[in-house]
């Protein structure tokens, strides 16, 4: 019971920084698109959805920090097993935005939890399990007139005990998002 009430309170919180008439939204924004893993097959049936806030507060309104809130689908079959994901993952991020108006390019990098919901079926079985790990991704894209935004996305989980943590290239999840800010 205590962790609906925490989950209702975060969204809450979550949904009052990003209204387009809170003054502290700063630059909000909400991004569609399909994430996929390398090794796993590719696109497979997958979405992922994001939104969230950057307030400039480095260098001349080029740097910011932002809260982002991220949700995914992806499941896939083969031989029998049925394998199901749901992301729901925090992160802070920081992205250094171009001076421009028109086509405003951006790069970034962000820490935070990124969990999963895994479910496995298989020969009439299930089980399923909340996976919570810490990690960090990385950003790049463009926003056009203010507006609208392009993004390519890697995210990498920070698993077990490993002292290199990129040390299997193919661990990263990628995504390829299109979205709008206000």
């Amino acid at each position: 019971m205590r962790n609906r009430w925490l989950v209702c309170a975060t969204l809450a919180f979550a949904v009052s920084l990003l209204s387009p008439t809170t003054l502290v939204a700063g630059d909000a924004f909400a991004k569609f698109g399909l994430f996929f893993q390398p090794d796993m097959g590719g696109f497979g049936n997958s979405w992922f959805v994001s939104a969230g806030a950057d307030w400039g507060v480095f260098y001349e309104e080029q740097g910011f920090l932002g809260l982002e809130f991220q949700g995914a689908y992806h499941n896939e079959s083969a031989g029998g097993v049925k394998v199901s994901e749901v992301p729901a993952n925090v992160l802070l991020n920081f992205k250094w935005k171009a001076p421009a108006e028109k086509v405003r390019p951006y790069v970034g990098a962000g820490v935070g939890l990124i969990s999963s919901y895994v479910k496995v079926e298989a020969l009439g079985d299930s089980e399923h399990q909340w996976v919570k790990n810490a990690g960090i991704q990385f950003m790049g894209g463009a926003e056009f007139n203010q507006k609208f935004v392009v993004e390519l996305l890697a995210q990498k989980v920070f698993e077990g005990d490993s002292a290199d943590i990129f040390a299997h290239g193919s661990d990263l999840r990628w995504a390829v998002l299109a979205g709008i800010r206000w």
